[in-house]
């Protein structure tokens, strides 16, 4: 039935009424030429009809026969809709125009949103990826991402991998830096374990090898501390891989500096907003243009819902906050109370999962700033297998 009114609807169907006459003899009529009519009934003598509106031209002869009168009530459906707007051609190219605006605008890359990276600076990644063609104004279609992508990569040794996904008139390039974890020789191999730092061996575990050094005794980086070298029973030289760990009493020094002098970059108040459009994953940009500056940004998105049911559509609002460089002058106090903390940040990755025991800090005031130094003593495991090289 839903099928039905959908099909009448397209092909648009005509609301009608017949006075007078014989409504009998017209509706015998019209069963008799094969015209179908819908939602039929009868009120105080007139009769009430629907007929498609090709069909409803072909019942004014049999209407004339039956000596009833028919007139239209309501004209429904798709053909009519079209005549209406027909009559405001301008209202429809307007719309058109605007729509076909917004499909080539949104086609060009007006933002850049790079995240991910954290030792490699945004404006190394955004230069690279100028280079590479993707900037803002860029016509989006030409953009070859996987050129792009692995041209990235190749170009800052420092990041392991990117991904580019192209938004509506946004570009979400999200990247990861590389990490170097020491190398681990396969168990396969023989190796010796050497120091990787100095210090002074305070507990020794040998799984396998032989020692070349004892508790207490004070060693350097690159030294031997179990030897892969072993000797069996029948003074025969075999090759093994020597595994243990050492714990040795370290020494590490670690500085901050904080310049009496400086450039920081302050809001001024001036705010820009940024609205897109996001139907489905298609985002429609509603404004031109990429700004220039220095902004600091935050963005939101606002879902529509309907009765508490999430739709697919949501308007991203993008806060830019214009900043503007300002020459800084930092008191002594001050620039104490800054590398204090900055040294907290420092020791947080610098001892992940070492113990420190003792620490000692050194003050120097320069011309170039406010110089904090402590100096630490620690217990770690330096031990880190090495292959032996066999020609």
């Amino acid at each position: 039935m839903f099928l039905l009114r959908v099909i009448q609807y397209f092909l648009g169907y005509v609301r009608f009424r017949a006075d007078g006459g014989s409504p009998e003899r017209f509706l015998n009529l019209v069963a008799r030429s094969e015209i179908a009519l819908w939602d039929i009934r009868s009120k105080d003598g007139v009769l009430y009809a629907s007929a498609l509106r090709r069909d409803f031209r072909k019942l004014h002869p049999l209407a004339m026969s039956a000596g009833v009168v028919l007139t239209q009530e309501a004209q429904k459906g798709v053909p009519y809709q079209t005549k209406r707007f027909a009559r405001h051609a301008g209202i429809l190219v307007g719309l058109l125009v605007f729509m076909i605006l917004v499909c080539f605008f949104s086609s060009f890359v007006w933002e850049i949103d790079i995240a991910g990276n954290q030792s490699v600076s945004t404006t190394q990644v955004e230069h690279v990826l100028a280079d590479l063609g993707l900037r803002p104004g860029a016509f989006a279609m030409f953009l070859q991402v996987r050129y792009i992508q692995n041209g990235l990569l190749l170009r800052i040794p420092e990041l392991s991998g990117v991904t580019i996904n192209l938004h509506g008139s946004t570009a979400y390039v999200r990247v990861r830096e590389r990490r170097y974890p020491p190398e681990i020789v396969p168990q396969a191999l023989p190796c010796n374990v050497k120091a990787t730092r100095d210090g002074q061996i305070i507990r020794m575990e040998i799984y396998a090898g032989k020692p070349m050094v004892q508790v207490g005794e004070a060693v350097t980086a690159g030294q031997l501390l179990i030897s892969g070298v072993i000797e069996d029973k029948d003074g025969a030289l075999l090759l093994v891989h020597a595994q243990g760990t050492a714990v040795a009493r370290t020494k590490r020094d670690i500085s901050v500096t904080i310049p009496f002098h400086t450039t920081v970059y302050s809001e001024t108040g001036k705010e820009i907003k940024r609205y897109t459009l996001n139907l489905f994953d298609f985002g429609v940009p509603l404004y031109f243009g990429a700004l220039q500056g220095n902004f600091n940004r935050y963005s939101y998105t606002n879902n529509a819902s309907f009765f508490g049911v999430k739709l697919p559509v949501s308007i991203t609002t993008r806060v830019y906050r214009e900043c503007k460089p300002l020459s800084v002058t930092y008191s002594p106090s001050q620039a104490a109370s800054m590398a204090k903390q900055a040294l907290e940040e420092k020791e947080k990755i610098e001892f992940s999962g070492i113990k420190r025991i003792s620490q000692a800090t050194e003050i120097k005031t320069d011309a170039n700033g406010y110089t904090l130094t402590a100096h630490d003593v620690c217990e770690e495991d330096i031990a880190l297998g090495e292959s032996i090289q066999i020609s």
